[in-house]
């Protein structure tokens, strides 16, 4: 009999013949489900940290380098340089209208864009400080707290100290400032200044002491048309100096607070206005800014107000931790690097995404710029959707409401567009003329173009040879039901998603023998016969309806008629390439004028577009057939090395690895790479281009973790056999909850727990090859399972009829 031993951690497990001793499911594990302590322990050391600054980190057209502060509306970055501290402010709604005619221009009046507000600027007197440059600077953002710690010790050795916080229920960025002795500071509020087309002033009378900001209105005449106000009213409690602030420009406020030694006082800033103030016409359409700002400044006028506040701060952030964890037990480079960004994604999740907020654009809630690349909008081709890919299954299906709201949000112009000829020949003018039923426009259905914007705007006016941006960005409003199962959002949305499926019910030709072909690009520019992307997006689109018109008893011929579509579309298309099948782009394109195989099924630059037909569309998965996965394996193999890094690649290609049963170690190994050279100190992953969508990564960890797929629950479907894990309610569709652990010593499974929070049949793969399972409700009742296997796969599942909403079941298995 062999025997050997397994260590992390200082645990060590011995094994005999590769037979753990002990139980599956017993309860003397060293891997437990985590509860709040050990997440709190966790992400706690996930933290972000720095030992020296680059002032030039803080400005950028894309996203940031420095520590991020943000509550899903307002955005703090950190800045400054030597002994001066900056904190930048910007706002989600703070958007310029532009000329509203969609294109980007280098006349930063005529873009439709988000712009920065301004910022609070920190430093010592110099009177009473020979402070000037740092002898030390020491930053450290903690991402449980949702805290920014900044030391700075000058050449005299002076110090001072500042806790920042952008509280998490209200727009007021609160910053506590305390030094060992006595001090003297200066700080200036202020906005950004120096754009005669955004101007900035100081207010007068009673809002004095604040600044403001406006935004340009480039189209006056369109009753769609607003200019946008924001205001930055400050105030310092126990400051030692009576609160008042002088006008320093024609943009800032300034004030000298005087530390005591060892004492805090607090600068709290509010923040108010922003989205559309004011109409074309120049009336104010809601809060006046100055009055919202003057309304959240009183909530925190002394230190009672302050506490509170930060209190209200504390209890949100920890209960947003606690909604779900992990917990990799990293015993190796890979699987640390996997849990600090799966940590550092959900904070900026949290921090960028609200409900009942604006969502948030390529480069979140942050901008110091006045020119965010591509607008930072809403570009709908991938990139948008992507910074959700992970908000489901972390059990926070609310942070997909705002991507759903902006796509209903442009139905109305979509209409317009897909009735308008004019429209549709932009794809394809040829082809549309072509087309009888083409030629007067589409009624009922919706084109978006690849750029929008907020309140139903569009910021890049182009199609690019496809239809795609309707169906592809139909996903949010697809996975919030499918997790929540909220039919009154379903009912909502069902004429919506009907109007996008119309747009292809019209598009899509049809041979004598009813069989479908789907023209348009298969990337930007290019045409082609059933483009892998959009092919798998409209059957995402279709299937969704059919079960929405079951779930809703609505549109029974026409489900029929969706059915038989659906059944009408081709396969996905595959090629040769090096001997094996992969995914392609597409059947044939068009080129030199005629219609041809592609030379390459794999894209010049590396983008796996050929695989998401399993993200977004969902129609490839865990349970698909072994000779489909296969393909898709060969599909990622055949990109080479090179794909895993490509940089609108992660935040799909290590989620579709998962689906497709790529070995994990390879998946943990390659996704490693990546973050070694793009996750930098503030735990966003950057690659010069792309902003918040790398959030999107989360999905693969936690459907390495667990999955549904098929109807079946799996949990660590595909999770290293050698590695300990554990998680605590991750979500999966159908509204189930579950946390388990895995010992990666005895590699099996020591803890399940499943919560159904609505009710309904809950099936699960069998996560022990050996002995008898039990399920015992909360109560500790045995209750009957029913075994089966998973038809494609064969494996062994195990089920509960019916589940009791809000009940939670333990699962063990016994020799």
């Amino acid at each position: 009999m062999s025997f050997f031993h397994k260590q992390w951690r200082g645990i060590t497990c011995v094994m005999f013949g590769g037979v753990a001793a002990g139980l599956s499911g017993a309860a003397d594990s060293s891997i437990d489900i985590p509860d709040r302590a050990r997440t709190e322990q966790i992400v706690s050391a996930c933290s972000g940290v720095w030992n020296s600054w680059n002032p030039q980190d803080s400005f950028s057209n894309d996203l940031p380098r420095t520590a991020l502060l943000g509550n899903g509306d307002v955005g703090i970055v950190s800045g400054g340089s030597g002994m001066e501290k900056t904190y930048l402010i910007s706002k989600s709604d703070f958007w310029s209208c532009g000329n509203l005619k969609g294109k980007f221009s280098a006349d930063k009046r005529y873009k439709t864009q988000p712009l920065p507000i301004g910022g609070v600027t920190i430093r010592p007197v110099a009177e009473s400080s020979a402070l000037a440059e740092t002898k030390s600077f020491h930053e450290k953002l903690d991402i449980w707290k949702a805290c920014l710690e900044t030391e700075l010790t000058g050449m005299s050795g002076e110090s001072v100290s500042m806790k920042a916080w952008m509280a998490a229920t209200e727009n007021v960025l609160i910053v506590e400032l305390k030094s060992p002795e006595a001090m003297d500071l200066e700080i200036d509020v202020w906005c950004k200044a120096d754009q005669e087309c955004f101007p900035a002033d100081v207010g007068t009378d009673e809002n004095a002491g604040a600044v403001s900001r406006w935004t340009f209105n480039g189209a006056p005449e369109n009753p769609a048309s607003w200019r946008s106000q924001a205001v930055l009213a400050p105030s310092v409690v126990h400051a030692g100096l009576p609160d008042h602030w002088k006008n320093k420009s024609e943009a800032t406020v300034s004030r000298i607070v005087r530390l005591q030694p060892g004492q805090s006082s607090w600068l709290v800033v509010a923040i108010g206005g922003g989205g559309q103030t004011y109409g074309h016409d120049g009336r104010l359409k809601g809060w006046d800014p100055w009055v919202k700002a003057r309304e959240l400044l009183g909530l925190v006028r002394n230190e009672a107000g302050v506490a509170s506040l930060l209190k209200s701060h504390a209890d949100w952030w920890r209960e947003y931790w606690t909604v779900s964890s992990i917990d990799l037990s990293p015993s190796d480079e890979e699987t640390a690097l996997a849990e600090r960004y799966y940590y550092g994604a959900q904070y900026l999740m949290g921090s960028g995404i609200r409900n009942g907020k604006l969502a948030p654009g390529l480069f979140g809630v942050w901008h110091t710029t006045d020119t965010p690349n591509w607008s930072s909008d809403y570009h709908l081709n991938y990139n948008f959707i992507a910074s959700f890919y992970g908000t489901a299954s972390s059990n926070r299906c609310d942070l997909l409401m705002p991507a759903a709201e902006a796509m209903l949000a442009m139905e109305r112009e979509g209409m317009e567009r897909a009735a308008n000829q004019i429209e549709l020949q932009r794809i394809n003018r040829e082809y549309v003329n072509s087309r009888s039923a083409l030629r007067k426009g589409i009624a009922d259905a919706i084109l978006y173009p690849v750029g929008i914007g907020p309140w139903g705007t569009v910021t890049d006016d182009s199609y690019h040879r496809e239809l795609l941006n309707v169906s592809y960005s139909s996903w949010p409003i697809i996975q919030y039901y499918n997790y929540t199962l909220d039919r009154d959002f379903l009912a909502r949305t069902y004429g919506f998603l009907k109007k996008c499926a119309r747009l292809y019910e019209v598009w899509l030709e049809r041979d004598e023998d009813g069989r479908c072909l789907l023209v348009a690009g298969y990337n930007e520019g290019s045409w082609a016969h059933n483009p892998a992307v959009e092919l798998a997006t409209v059957k995402m689109l279709l299937a969704f309806l059919i079960k929405a018109s079951e779930e809703l008893d609505m549109d029974a011929g026409k489900r029929s008629f969706w059915k038989d579509l659906l059944t009408r579309l081709p396969e996905q298309p595959v090629s040769e390439w090096k001997g094996k099948p992969v995914f392609s782009l597409a059947e044939r394109e068009w080129k030199k004028n005629t219609w041809k195989q592609l030379d390459n099924p794999i894209p010049w630059d590396g983008n796996i577009l050929p695989l998401d037909v399993i993200l977004p569309a969902g129609e490839l998965g865990y349970y698909s057939p072994a000779e489909q996965q296969q393909v898709g394996r060969n599909t990622i193999d055949a990109f080479g090395d090179g794909a895993w890094g490509q940089i609108n690649n992660f935040p799909r290609i290590f989620y579709d690895a998962v689906q497709l049963r790529y070995p994990a170690e390879k998946i943990l190994k390659h996704m490693a790479g990546v973050l070694k050279k793009q996750m930098g100190n503030n735990l966003a992953v950057r690659d010069g281009y792309h902003g918040l969508e790398k959030v999107g990564a989360t999905a693969a960890i936690n459907s390495m973790l667990v999955l549904k797929h098929k109807g079946v629950i799996k949990v660590f479907p595909n999770w290293p056999k050698d590695r300990n894990a554990a998680f605590s309610r991750l979500r999966v569709p159908g509204g189930f909850l579950v946390s388990a652990a895995y010992d990666g010593c005895r590699e099996t499974v020591v803890k399940l727990e499943i919560t159904s929070l609505l009710g309904g049949r809950l099936t699960m793969a069998c996560p022990w090859e050996y002995g008898t399972v039990v399920a015992l409700d909360s109560s500790g009742k045995k209750l009957p399972i029913i075994e089966s296997s998973e038809p494609e796969w064969n494996e062994r599942t195990l089920s509960l009829p019916e589940t009791r909403a809000g009940e939670t079941y333990r699962f063990s298995s016994f020799p």
